[in-house]
C-alpha cells in the first residue's frame, strides 16, 4: 500500500523523483546478479579469461554462454568482473560510434547530464554504491561498464570519476594492482 501512494504522491508531483544517483543505486546489478553477490552462488557461468600478474590473483571475468541480458536497451555484457569472489560488475562492447553516441544520449535521459572523465571521450555517472562508465575507443567502437564501485579497483589510470568517488568516502583496496597511474 504504501508503494502506491508513493506512486500517486510522485506522480501528482507532490514528491520529488530521486536524484539520478540514487536511481542508478537502486538497481543495484546487472542481469539478475547483484553487486556483492559470491561467484559461488551463481549459475550458468563460464570462465572467460585467466590473466597474467597480480591484477589476475583477485579479478576474474566470467561470460553467460547465449546470454540475451539487456541494461536499458544495451547489451549483452561481454563480461561479468568478480573481485576476490564477488560480482563487481560489467562490461558491455558498443560496436560504433553511433552507438557509443546513442548510449549516451539513452543514459543521460535516465540519469542526467554524463560528467566527463578525465580520459578524452569517456563519461561517467556515480552513485554512491555504483557507477556507469561509457568510453569511446578511437572512432569505431565503445565500452559500457556497469559496475559497483568495487569496479574501480580495476582502473589502471587515476581518473575523475575515481577521484569523485574518493571525495563521496569510496577507498581504493590494496589488493594487487600498481599504484594507479595520473592523468592530466
Amino acid at each position: 500500500m504504501n508503494g502506491l501512494l508513493s506512486f500517486w504522491l510522485l506522480a501528482a508531483g507532490l514528491l520529488q523523483a530521486p536524484p539520478a544517483a540514487t536511481r542508478l543505486d537502486v538497481e543495484g546489478g546487472v542481469g539478475g546478479v547483484r553487486f556483492g553477490e559470491p561467484a559461488t552462488q551463481i549459475v550458468g557461468f563460464a570462465r572467460r579469461f585467466t590473466g597474467v600478474g597480480r591484477r589476475w590473483r583477485t579479478t576474474r571475468l566470467y561470460s553467460r554462454p547465449a546470454d540475451t541480458t539487456q541494461w536499458h536497451g544495451v547489451g549483452p555484457p561481454t563480461a561479468y568482473w568478480f573481485r576476490q569472489n564477488r560480482f563487481i560488475g560489467v562490461d558491455i562492447a558498443l560496436t560504433s560510434a553511433a552507438a557509443v553516441q546513442q548510449t549516451l544520449q539513452q543514459l543521460s535521459a535516465l540519469y542526467g547530464p554524463a560528467r566527463p572523465d578525465t580520459l578524452p571521450n569517456h563519461w561517467y555517472w556515480l552513485g554512491q554504491r555504483s557507477y556507469l562508465l561509457l568510453e569511446l575507443n578511437g572512432k569505431k567502437n565503445g565500452v559500457l561498464f556497469v559496475a559497483s564501485l568495487a569496479m574501480l579497483n580495476e582502473q589502471v589510470y587515476e581518473t575523475a570519476v575515481r577521484a569523485r568517488a574518493r571525495r563521496q568516502g569510496w577507498q581504493p583496496d590494496s589488493l594487487g594492482l600498481p599504484r594507479q597511474f595520473l592523468v592530466r
